[in-house]
């Protein structure tokens, strides 16, 4: 019976004993965990830290960066002068005009070295027909007193002067015809030559010369030849005859300004809304009594500006200074027809 208690009490105080063992080791265990946790914490902390100032460093020099480059820019455009800051529409387009003009400053001329062939009227009159046109020429011979009669392209009359001069020096053209096709052209010389057979002279002969081609009759009626001196007349008539101007969008105005006490006008252009100030400036720089008498509206700046200096240069009043144009003051009255319907308030007059 002792043996049993005392067995007992050995197994007890081994239970306790591991039981105890246990909870220590758990203990010490969770401690290191805990411990473990905080290291880890702390670290994490740190690393946090380092990206944060990292990216506080990085934006500062990006902000500091930026705010550089916008005083620079600030700086750039206060120490721009005026007039590059902000180019003027109108100085754009008058230097689309000026660029344009030195472009087309060549006279219109078909270049052959022929007087009679070579003015703008003859150039106008010969290519105005399209591409199939044909023409029935007629040349002169004063040492023959005869004509003769061909056809051929417009543009091939120089050719065919060149070629009959080598057998009749003194020939030169009298007159023209044009016509849209070959075949009119030919029709139209078939004609003349039918009609004026009995005036056929025989005293010419060579190879380019056209024997059956001479007459000694200059034809009259239909076809009706032109001759060269006529052609350019009636050009530059028409380039000089006072047309009726089409009305349009009253943006841009030419017009003519009057002095009474100095018997003087002049003419210019300008933005319609300006008017104002360029007569205040105007009487405040030649005479108190300027005012617009006349103006008409033009729609665009470039037209505008051309009409103008084409009026002037016919006065005989534009100057031009590097890319200043000046329109001076003047008695002349060459151009103030083209404002005679015109009211000051750019309203037609009927």
């Amino acid at each position: 019976m002792g043996i049993v208690v005392f067995l007992l009490v050995i197994l007890i105080v081994c239970c306790c004993w591991f039981a105890g063992e246990g909870i220590r080791l758990d203990q010490e265990r969770a401690a290191k965990q805990k411990a473990k946790q905080k290291i880890d914490t702390k670290e994490s902390q740190q690393r946090r830290t380092v990206i944060d100032d990292g990216q506080s460093v990085n934006l500062d020099v990006r902000t500091e960066y930026i705010e550089r480059q916008q005083r620079q820019q600030r700086q750039q455009i206060v120490s721009r002068p005026a007039t590059e800051q902000r180019a003027e529409p109108e100085e754009k387009e008058q230097q689309f005009v000026e660029a344009r003009e030195r472009r087309s400053s060549t006279p219109l001329s078909l270049n052959t070295g022929i007087k009679e062939l070579d003015g703008p009227g003859m150039f106008h009159r010969l290519t105005s027909q399209g591409p199939n046109a044909s023409a029935v020429y007629l040349l002169y011979s004063r040492q023959h007193h005869a004509y003769k009669v061909g056809y051929c392209k417009p543009t091939g009359i120089a050719g065919r002067i060149q070629q009959v001069r080598q057998e009749v020096p003194d020939i030169i053209l009298d007159g023209t015809a044009v016509f849209t096709s070959s075949q009119n052209a030919f029709d139209a010389e078939q004609k003349i030559l039918e009609k004026y057979k009995s005036y056929k002279y025989s005293g010419i002969n060579g190879r380019w010369s056209g024997s059956t081609e001479w007459i000694t009759k200059r034809p009259t009626g239909k076809p009706y030849f032109t001759k060269p001196s006529a052609v350019e007349s009636k050009y530059e008539q028409d380039l000089q005859a006072e047309t009726e101007r089409p009305i349009e969008a009253d943006i841009y105005t030419v017009y003519l300004m009057k002095s009474v006490s100095k018997g003087m006008h002049k003419v210019s252009w300008c933005k319609t809304e300006n008017i104002p100030t360029k007569v205040r400036t105007a009487q405040r720089s030649f005479a108190s009594d300027v005012k617009v008498v006349s103006r008409f509206p033009i729609q665009t700046l470039p037209k505008a500006r051309a009409i103008a200096k084409k009026l002037n240069e016919d006065a005989g009043t534009f100057r031009k200074e590097g890319r200043k144009e000046t329109y001076e003051w003047t008695n002349d009255e060459s151009y103030l027809n083209q404002f005679k319907s015109w009211s000051p308030e750019g309203k037609q007059i009927s």
